[in-house]
């Protein structure tokens, strides 16, 4: 719950930037998809939502305690009914490369832990797909 509630911080990051115009679940449907993105510019931060969200990461490294998170949000995607894909939601792949302008022109990408470039976007979608 803690992840989903952190995406709608005033520093909201890509998540934000490119689901805005989706529909409700925009965020926390690419939530999982943007941390794994993002995981190397913030371990420490993944680690700590995987520790809030109850997850085991005593002696863990950090690097695996961040994975975890992850794993961690999309349980709880599905607990609380968030749909598996952008598909689901009506996107095309045809529609990818206006997401990508749309979110790199969004001012919540200039607070993501990581700059990430229109090809790195357009994976995190494609991998949403």
């Amino acid at each position: 719950m803690l992840a989903f509630l952190a995406h709608d911080s005033p520093t909201c990051g890509d998540d934000e930037s490119e689901l805005r115009h989706l529909s409700k679940f925009r965020g926390p449907l690419q939530l999982p998809h943007v941390c794994e993105a993002n995981l190397m510019a913030a371990q420490e931060r993944y680690a700590d939502i995987a520790d809030a969200l109850g997850e085991n990461i005593y002696g863990l490294p950090v690097r695996e305690a961040a994975q975890m998170a992850v794993v961690a949000i999309r349980c709880l995607s599905v607990d609380v009914g968030i749909p598996s894909n952008l598909t689901e939601l009506g996107v095309q792949d045809k529609d990818i490369d206006a997401m990508v302008k749309h979110a790199q022109q969004d001012v919540c990408a200039l607070t993501n832990p990581r700059r990430l470039n229109d090809k790195e976007v357009a994976a995190i979608f494609r991998a949403a797909m």
